[in-house]
């Protein structure tokens, strides 16, 4: 069964499709009665989108015996508008939907939020790349994504994200490398198309201009100075990493060296060289006459070895460096022991049968045997 349509909807409906055109969007149920109407809504700039720097979306949902009951009104989408404007268009269109109860009023709920839109066409929102708001007489752009920001602010993010983008490709290898450059909304990262150049010959925002110096008062030196002290003492027990230092570290060793193992009087290395140095560099490695002895530190076994190897590789490349022979490293393992000749006495030479063998033939002996029998 078809449901019955009021004619005066059907009419409304018909003159905004006819008036709004595509800004206008009518849903309707699968019986052909419409319940939802969402309109764009732009201020009035005799057509001029470049000047339209607010928007907003207004969704009207169609209750049952509208227009006799006033409809359902939600504001979607909104682009430079504060709170505090929302606020006021909500109570302006309750108002008209409880005053013109019984007529349509789509048409008259859509030019009253464009008669807010164009009294307050300016951006209520703050700049988000210098946090500063927006005054009359700033240059300032809107990206298709209907997100606002001074013409210097755009053209300096814009010069410093193309930069970064060029440095970061340099790293990568030939193939990996892209050439093409977009800039993107610092907000919701969709692509814009700005002209750098131009936007970069705008001048500094008013509020910029104005903004005072600010002069770090007693709590706040107060705060530079406990994390200074605090930065010297983490440098100090090397929990500072400099980048740069870690990348361009290398050891080079072009003397004899000691090493420590477990005091400062047990060490692994040359005794020829009169500089007494701990590896990579350091305070030196031997006591001092009258200096109380250092404690004893444990050094574990894999590091014992791995010191002793690194030092009978210095000492072999020392050794090929001079053309000196090259000793071999003596074997820790015990010598194998020597086969039995044939003059020894009869059974010593071989080699004894375990208890598990023994037993193992003895029983395949007796399950052959009684196989025979």
């Amino acid at each position: 069964m078809e449901e019955q349509v009021d004619e005066r909807v059907l009419e409304e409906i018909e003159a905004l499709e006819a008036i709004l055109m595509d800004d206008v969007s009518v849903k309707k149920s699968t019986g052909g009665t419409p319940y939802l109407v969402e309109a764009d809504v732009f201020p009035a700039t005799a057509d001029d989108t470049d000047q339209q720097y607010v928007r907003v979306t207004l969704e009207v949902k169609l209750n049952p015996g509208y227009p006799d009951n006033p409809p359902e009104v939600l504001l979607r989408n909104p682009r430079g508008l504060d709170d505090e404007r929302l606020r006021v268009i909500m109570e302006q269109i309750e108002e008209k939907c409880q005053s013109c109860c019984g007529d349509p009023i789509l048409y008259d709920l859509i030019e009253l939020v464009r008669e807010h839109l164009t009294s307050s066409n300016l951006p209520a929102c703050p700049c988000t790349i210098c946090l500063y708001g927006f005054s009359d007489g700033d240059h300032f752009i809107k990206t298709t994504c209907y997100h606002y920001y001074h013409a210097y602010c755009l053209a300096e993010h814009a010069t410093k994200t193309e930069k970064f983008f060029r440095e970061e490709q340099e790293k990568l290898p030939q193939f990996q490398r892209s050439q093409t450059f977009e800039v993107l909304c610092p907000i919701c990262r969709e692509p814009i198309k700005c002209d750098v150049e131009t936007l970069s010959k705008a001048p500094l925002p008013l509020a910029v201009q104005s903004a005072s110096i600010m002069e770090p008062d007693a709590k706040l030196r107060e705060l530079q100075d406990y994390m200074s002290a605090l930065y010297i003492q983490q440098k100090e027990k090397g929990g500072i990493i400099d980048p740069d230092a870690a990348d361009s570290k290398v050891l080079l060793v072009n003397e004899p060296y000691y090493v420590v193992i477990k005091s400062s009087q047990t060490v692994v290395g040359s005794s020829t060289s009169n500089s007494n140095h701990l590896y990579g560099g350091g305070e030196s490695c031997t006591n001092t006459e009258g200096a109380p002895p250092e404690e004893e530190t444990t050094t574990p076994r894999w590091r014992q070895r791995q010191l002793e190897q690194q030092e009978r590789q210095r000492q072999r490349a020392m050794q090929q460096r001079d053309g000196r022979p090259v000793q071999q490293p003596k074997s820790s393992k015990p010598p194998k022991p020597a086969k039995a000749n044939d003059d020894d006495e009869e059974g010593e030479g071989e080699p004894q049968r375990s208890i598990g063998r023994q037993r193992r033939g003895r029983g395949r002996g007796q399950k052959i045997n009684h196989r025979n029998r």
